[in-house]
């Protein structure tokens, strides 16, 4: 597998060719889709959040839950439906 970028988050992904159209649709983002993103160090998971809850709905505020030491989950400017996670130490 190799690596690649995503707008600044980094992720091991196959590379393999996606086919995006554009076109119309009633249609809206729902938080029953999330974007799941691990990060590493806590700098990394203050900058996402920031940046991603600036102008956006959050649900979970970045916080310790019993399930994560820092997590937060929200729906960012164009309401797509974040979910970021530290990575257990």
């Amino acid at each position: 597998m190799k690596a690649c970028a995503f707008d600044g988050i980094q992720d091991k992904l196959p590379l393999k060719p996606i086919k995006a159209q554009a076109f119309f649709h009633d249609f809206t983002f729902t938080p029953a889709m999330s974007l799941h993103v691990t990060c590493a160090t806590e700098n990394e998971i203050d900058n996402l959040y920031a940046a991603l809850s600036q102008g956006g709905q959050v649900f979970m505020p970045l916080d310790t839950y019993p399930f994560s030491k820092k997590y937060a989950w929200l729906n960012d400017q164009f309401g797509v439906s974040w979910q970021l996670m530290l990575a257990d130490a």
